[in-house]
């Protein structure tokens, strides 16, 4: 919020301007289980490289946003 308002005071037509983006329900339920898996990884090991399934996010996001 800080970004679109660097004031204390938040309006509503503030977060009017935040994007919003709709996901397919197979899209919100794909992003859950590469979630899940992120947490369970790094759950055994902090130092998990989770770069392919943050790309898997990414490309989710960027589909869902054309």
């Amino acid at each position: 919020m800080k970004a679109l308002n660097h004031t204390n005071s938040i309006q509503i037509r503030d977060i009017y301007k935040l994007p919003m983006i709709h996901l397919s329900n197979e899209d919100k339920t794909e992003l859950i289980d590469l979630v899940k898996s992120i947490i369970k990884s790094m759950e055994k090991n902090l130092d998990f490289d989770y770069t392919k399934q943050q790309e898997k996010i990414d490309q989710i996001i960027e589909r869902s946003l054309l």
